[in-house]
């Protein structure tokens, strides 16, 4: 039984780094996710090459096909990439929005909150 392509929302509910201030830093799912190397450049390589099956991705990359589709699910089921069906296979894309949208809400956060040095001053980013 294949399981189904779940959708998610842009950015994961935010937590809080400081009370009553932006989202958490340790946003731990788009963290994890682009800890491993191997995943950043499957999105390199994807955004560079949308529309790609599984097994075409996995035929650039020295790595067994398995474990080329675990980072791939993992990578969906996180927001990196969109997968559309199309027939038998599913084609893939990063999800640029998703990327751009957390950054952003990452970069605000330091500024807002995590900026501030020992003496208070604030930080130029």
């Amino acid at each position: 039984m294949k399981k189904p392509i779940r959708k998610r929302s842009l950015s994961p509910a935010p937590a809080v780094c400081c009370p009553g201030r932006g989202p958490d830093l340790f946003l731990q799912p788009f963290f994890k996710t682009i800890l491993e190397e191997t995943r950043r450049n499957l999105i390199r390589f994807i955004g560079r090459n949308p529309g790609l099956t599984a097994g075409e991705i996995a035929a650039a990359f020295a790595q067994d096909r398995s474990t080329i589709s675990h980072h791939l699910s993992v990578m969906t089921t996180h927001g990196f990439l969109i997968a559309a069906k199309q027939g038998r296979h599913r084609r893939f894309r990063v999800n640029r929005d998703y990327i751009v949208q957390t950054l952003e809400e990452i970069t605000e956060s330091i500024r807002d909150c995590c900026s501030r040095n020992d003496k208070g001053s604030v930080l130029d980013l």
